[in-house]
């Protein structure tokens, strides 16, 4: 049920590749969030210095030591003013599409951009051009997921370019492809504006995606002097009773993201108490 972003524990090298396991499997998860290059320090971001063989090694033993890669990372600024930069994204988004079977995995992972370099917000984010540029990458993606029977996902947030219910709506709509599928963080899609409505933001996502809905990111939030502060999950506000009732409910794992290393225990065992009860 619980995994975890696998950088979050730290850098390693293909050679401490057992390192690297024993650090997942010391903490009890299940799956991982794997960034090839965020988790193995030499191997560059776009795979050029990684053989077929290293990365089939890779998955043979993770497939061992029953540690599933549940989401393969290829994060990129989709919508990004830097046009060679996108360009580079959108290739190395298609390039895990190919090697995601080699990891047995769920799905292949992104967000979807913003006008600024920094991801920052931009109004700009929000507009019909942003949602076109989105909507054309992943019509171009889908015929690589199809062609190799894998899942592209995208992860919605509330200040880039995808970034409500009803634009992931449409969005699925318009795509129409039965390899598309969502990565939730509910507090990437809560802002200052709707974080009170959290409850009808969780019951509707899952309402309308249902099993569209690959995994869940667990985050927590604070509000404080009008502004939302993102902390472990168990130290913040988010309904995370409702939130784990709905994904027993569709039989969702959820990952444990952005979560400081020195806060993984408290924040595994915050879930799993709540899981208990339900």
């Amino acid at each position: 049920m619980i995994g975890v972003r696998a950088h979050d524990l730290g850098e390693f090298t293909i050679a401490r590749l057992e390192e690297f396991i024993q650090e997942i499997k010391r903490y009890g998860f299940t799956h991982i969030q794997l960034v090839l290059w965020k988790s193995f320090s030499d191997i560059d971001p776009y795979l050029t210095n990684v053989s077929t063989d290293q990365l089939e090694m890779i998955a043979k033993r993770l497939k061992e030591e029953s540690i599933k890669v549940t989401v393969l990372g290829a994060y990129y600024n989709m919508i990004s003013p830097d046009l060679k930069d996108r360009i580079l994204g959108e290739e190395r988004y298609e390039k895990m599409l190919e090697i995601l079977k080699i990891f047995n995995g769920e799905v292949v992972g992104t967000e979807p951009g913003s006008y600024n370099i920094d991801f920052s917000f931009n109004e700009r984010n929000h507009s019909k051009e942003s949602y076109d540029i989105v909507l054309d990458s992943f019509k171009k993606f889908s015929k690589v997921a199809e062609k190799n029977g894998t899942n592209m996902g995208l992860e919605p947030v509330y200040t880039l370019t995808i970034w409500n219910i009803e634009v992931v709506k449409k969005l699925f709509n318009d795509l129409n492809s039965k390899n598309f599928k969502i990565i939730f963080d509910p507090v990437n899609l809560i802002g200052i504006e709707n974080y009170q409505q959290q409850d009808e933001l969780i019951e509707n996502m899952f309402e309308i995606f249902k099993d569209n809905i690959v995994t869940v990111h667990f985050k927590d939030f604070l509000v404080k002097d009008r502004k939302l502060i993102r902390v472990s999950p168990g130290k913040g506000i988010l309904n995370y009773k409702l939130l784990l009732s709905k994904m027993k409910k569709y039989n969702i794992n959820g990952i444990l993201d952005e979560v400081p290393k020195e806060d993984l225990e408290f924040s595994k065992k915050y879930v799993e108490n709540i899981l208990n009860t339900l």
